[in-house]
């Protein structure tokens, strides 16, 4: 793109673009999910946000539609797409917003440790984001918390296990739906709950 031989690209025209590949791929992959167009647009849009934020300010971007738009990369909407999955697992857990986070003889297992560690680190990420001035330091933590919760999931069940070790579990996975919602809106992204 060179701006001396006219060659411009609109960030209207991006984001225009952006939401309708997003729409398409919503489509492809959840054809009767309502609010389609709305969620698109979240998505797309966030999907352009994420991918210039995780990027350190500093170094060049390379822009590819296949990339930023993977639902499986290191990318806004593979964000977006396991908090909505968060979201769908504590709506079967039912766990509402004001359950307390600690029950007198609860014990957590060794199994939640690496995602409750991780989970620590947040109030740090954020101000080392705020007093450099980098907005990828948060992004980046974004995704090693999705990487992180992902694993966790697949390994473990939360649903169906002995009442305890269900509850320990469901509150993990909701410390992670509340990181990963202030982060979104940190960094400027919509979260969805569905998709």
């Amino acid at each position: 793109m060179s701006t001396r031989k006219g060659n411009i690209i609109l960030l209207e025209e991006v984001l225009n673009k952006a939401v309708d590949l997003a729409l398409k791929i919503i489509g492809e992959k959840n054809p009767s999910l309502e609010n389609k167009s709305e969620i698109a647009e979240a998505v797309g849009i966030g999907a352009v946000i994420f991918n210039d934020l995780k990027n350190s300010r500093i170094k060049d971007i390379v822009f590819r539609w296949d990339e930023v738009l993977n639902f499986d990369g290191e990318t806004g909407p593979y964000v977006q797409y396991t908090y909505a999955r968060i979201r769908s697992l504590l709506a079967k857990y039912n766990l509402e917003y004001g359950v307390p986070l600690y029950r007198e003889g609860l014990r957590f297992g060794e199994e939640v440790y690496p995602i409750v560690f991780l989970l620590n680190q947040f109030e740090d990420v954020v101000l080392r984001a705020a007093s450099e001035f980098e907005p990828s330091i948060i992004s980046r933590f974004v995704l090693d918390v999705c990487s992180e919760f992902n694993s966790f999931y697949n390994k473990y069940r939360v649903i169906g296990e002995e009442s305890d070790v269900s509850l320990t579990r469901a509150l993990v996975v909701k410390g992670v739906e509340k990181i990963l919602y202030n982060s979104l809106n940190m960094l400027g992204i919509k979260p969805v709950e569905k998709m």
